[in-house]
């Protein structure tokens, strides 16, 4: 999927009036929390740097892993109080990189999505 259709579907789970059958996915915590939970838990070394801690517990999303392509997608509650999708997408990661110095960088940019970084 392309990160266009991936924030096409997420802003759908986040209208609960209009598709109340996709509600669970992020009201029902269907999605990892940003340094607490899952494959996005502060253990797992998501959102616990200096520039994404501030996310923290701030937006929900689904991370995926490929050998060079990395990608984050979900919903994050920014500075103005508003619900937002995103969803970041690298794709021929330089093997320089690692996967987890990649996947902190992807983090950066979501943090931004919040507003606190």
């Amino acid at each position: 999927l392309t990160p266009l259709a991936l924030t096409t579907v997420l802003q759908r789970v986040a209208n609960a009036t209009a598709y109340p059958e996709l509600a669970s996915v992020y009201y029902g915590g269907g999605l990892p929390l940003a340094g607490r939970t899952g494959t996005l838990s502060s253990g797992a070394g998501r959102f616990n740097t200096n520039p994404t801690r501030c996310a923290a517990g701030r937006l929900r999303a689904k991370p995926g892993t490929l050998f060079d392509t990395i990608g984050l997608s979900g919903l994050a509650i920014g500075s103005d109080g508003r619900l937002k999708a995103f969803s970041i997408l690298v794709n021929s990661r330089p093997q320089k990189y690692s996967p987890l110095s990649t996947r902190r960088n992807v983090d950066r940019m979501a943090a931004t999505v919040t507003g606190c970084y």
